[in-house]
């Protein structure tokens, strides 16, 4: 393929006035914060409520503190669901606590003490 000079001055052209211009036909980035956070204007200031916890963020200077509040919330949130979606099997409790009294020598007695039954 052989390219002439004409079309490579032509190209460096076009390129040198996207420069100059200062790129202003970039593509505006988002972040994946505003997937959990949505804009709410109070008395005129832009704020951001989270989905989550419902808190009122600044949201006039960007993202970074919206971001770490975000991945607190998401943390909290899925730590709370794992918690309440657990199921409990007997069979797996009598075999944890039959490896923990070998593991451990403690007295088989261990499993009639009123801390273990609450």
């Amino acid at each position: 393929m052989f390219c002439t000079g004409r079309v490579v001055i032509l190209k460096l052209k076009m390129l040198s006035q996207v420069v100059a211009s200062g790129g202003s036909k970039r593509k505006r980035q988002t972040s994946f914060v505003w997937n959990y956070i949505i804009r709410v204007d109070v008395n005129g200031v832009m704020m951001a409520k989270c989905n989550f916890c419902e808190n009122l963020l600044n949201a006039t200077k960007g993202t970074s503190s919206l971001r770490k509040h975000v991945l607190k919330c998401l943390d909290n949130h899925q730590e709370a669901t794992n918690s309440t979606n657990t199921s409990f099997d007997p069979n797996v409790s009598k075999s944890k606590v039959a490896k923990m009294i070998i593991m451990h020598e403690l007295p088989l007695r261990f499993v009639e003490y009123t801390g273990f039954q609450r």
